[in-house]
């Protein structure tokens, strides 16, 4: 068995973490999938290729590595494949990612309080100075 923090499973798969992150590290892949997410209902290969300028191939192409992922599943329907968001799967594959950072590297609130007030006082301090630009 190989161990937990090497794989996580998506659907009926397994998949390596670093292949979902390849999946979604094409901007044709990232806005099919939100176009899926945000419709909330299946679309075949047709309706996706209208939401993105490029060839009905390409979206085919796209939601295959989407599928072989886990992240979409197909569902034949007479002539057409209809696809859907598996959200399930990718909202336990980033709970556990996020999980496993928190375990690795805690969140250090007083850490976070103080970038808030650095990243303030510099947006004051960038104001003041446009200001007296502005003036002078």
């Amino acid at each position: 068995m190989l161990p937990k923090d090497k794989l996580c499973t998506l659907g009926d798969c397994i998949t390596f973490p670093q292949d979902i992150f390849k999946a979604l590290s094409d901007p044709n892949r990232t806005v099919i999938l939100q176009h899926l997410v945000a419709s909330g209902k299946e679309h075949t290969v047709t309706e996706l290729s209208n939401c993105c300028p490029i060839d009905l191939s390409v979206v085919s192409r796209h939601l295959k590595v989407l599928k072989e992922v886990g992240m979409v599943e197909g569902t034949k329907k007479g002539k057409e494949v209809h696809y859907k968001v598996q959200t399930a799967e990718i909202v336990d594959f980033l709970r556990n990612l996020a999980n496993a950072l928190e375990n690795c590297c805690p969140v250090n609130e007083s850490a976070v309080q103080e970038c808030i007030s650095s990243l303030t006082t510099l947006k004051t301090e960038q104001k003041v100075s446009t200001e007296g630009d502005n003036n002078g």
